[in-house]
Parts: structure tokens; sequence; C-alpha cells
């Protein structure tokens, strides 16, 4: 026979201990719920969100043939950069603010020639030496001359020559030559990336256009790293003897019988610098 359950108070409490427990697990698990909403929410509008897989053959090839292509695509470019041109760059100076001189190779091709370079119209820095105000030189002589920039055909170079006393070896009419530095690659007459080319000057005005170029490609010591050039201009055929220079002045009359002058202005003076 079955005793009846006696209810002495405890079983109501822990029922009530219960209740409140589940009370406050299902405020928590609540809270959870909407802490997770707003990931769930970004997890859904995410387009580049991924989903790992496992690896497949096909993705193996493909990562292969992807790494290969990168390996060949940095050897080319690697080659490329180390088989470039060398770098260049030019910078050009112009000499008539400077008022520097200039070097010039002048030969006597006559049998005699009578050289006066000075500037009396030109207010030159540093002019040149006394000594080529008045200079004679022999045929097949040579000497070297310092030029200037200047518009006043009064400065600059002047000669005098007979020139009907060329040497056979040049034009007839011919009083000097200028040595003038070109550039060459091979060739007759090139050495060391240098030909020599004879500039010849006869009875009239001529202008000479001054180039020196600094080549720094090439290497330290080689004549071609530095090339001093001349260009002459043919401009006027007059070639009458001018007394205004002391030079010419002091010759006696027949010193100067059947001579002809040869003027020569420098009007643009260039030095040019390449790198």
């Amino acid at each position: 026979m079955k005793q009846p359950l006696v209810d002495d108070g405890r079983s109501e409490q822990a029922r009530a201990r219960w209740q409140r427990t589940e009370g406050i697990a299902a405020a928590v698990g609540r809270i959870a719920a909407v802490g997770r909403a707003p990931k769930t929410v970004i997890a859904k509008v995410d387009l580049f969100a991924i989903d790992l897989k496992p690896s497949t053959v096909a993705g193996g090839v493909i990562s292969v043939l992807v790494l290969l292509g990168t390996v060949i695509y940095t050897a080319l470019i690697t080659y490329a950069y180390v088989h470039r041109d060398a770098s260049q760059s030019n910078n050009m100076l112009w000499s008539q603010a400077s008022r520097t001189l200039f070097p010039m190779n002048v030969t006597c091709v006559a049998a005699s020639c009578i050289l006066s370079n000075t500037y009396p119209g030109a207010s030159l820095p540093t002019p040149p030496s006394p000594a080529e105000a008045c200079l004679r030189l022999g045929f097949n002589e040579t000497t070297v001359l310092h030029l200037a920039f200047s518009n006043d055909p009064s400065d600059g170079l002047a000669i005098l020559f007979d020139p009907t006393a060329t040497d056979s070896a040049f034009p007839l009419g011919a009083g000097v030559y200028v040595s003038s530095e070109m550039g060459c690659d091979g060739g007759p007459g090139c050495v060391d990336d240098i030909i020599i080319m004879r500039l010849l000057v006869g009875p009239g005005l001529t202008l000479a256009n001054y180039v020196r170029t600094n080549n720094e490609t090439e290497p330290a010591g080689s004549r071609a790293r530095l090339r001093q050039e001349w260009f002459l201009s043919y401009v006027s055929d007059a070639h009458s003897v001018s007394t205004a220079r002391p030079c010419f002045a002091a010759l006696s009359g027949a010193e100067v019988e059947g001579l002809q002058q040869a003027p020569t202005d420098a009007p643009c003076l260039s030095p040019d610098s390449v790198g």
C-alpha cells in the first residue's frame, strides 16, 4: 500500500530555483542571438567571402602553371634590365656669356703665314696671350691659338699668306688648315674613335663654330672622351690686307705685296657636354 507524498516545503523551493535558472538561461540565449544577428547578416551580404574547399588536381595544375609563368616573366624582365642600353643625357652649354677661350690647332700650308689673334672689340676676362697677336709660321708648321666668341669682324684670328704659294698637296689658294676632332667608328684614319679633319681656310672671311663634346660613356683616358671640333663657314671673299692690326701695320710694303688676308671670326662657340 503506497503512502501519500508529504510536501514539507522543500520541493516547492527547489521548483522555484529551477524556474529562475531556466529564466536566466533563456535571457542569455536571447542576448547571444542578438549578438550573432549582425554577423549572420554580414556573412550573407559579403560578396568576397570564400568557402574553404579541399585540394583538387585541377587546382594544383593551375597553381603550378601560374608559378611557372611568374618565374619565366621575372627571368625575362631581369634579362632585359641587365642587357638594356646605356642611358644617355645631353647638357648643352653656350659660351657666349662665359667669354671663355677655346683652342684652335692651325697649320700653315702656304710658303709662309702671318697670324694675328686679337680681340680689341671684346671685353674678355682672360684675353689670349700677347704672343698670339703676331705669329709667323713656315710651311707645315703648327700652332695652337685661343679664340673667343665675338660678333665683331675686327676680332678673332686674321691670317696673311700668298695664295699662289700653296703646297701642291693642297688646293691652290689655301693658306692654313684647322684640325678638327670628329668622332668615328672604324675606317681609314680612325684612331681611338677619333679622326682628324683638315678644314682648309682661303682668302676671305670665314666664320668658325666650336663644339666641345665630353662623352662620359667612353673609358677614362680615351681620346674620344673629350673631342674638340671646329666647323668653318665661308662668308665673304673680301681679302684686302687690313692695317688696323698692329702686327700687319708693322709690315713693310715688300712683305705685304702679294699677300691676301683670311680673317676668321668666331660668332658662335658652343661647348656641348654629353653624358
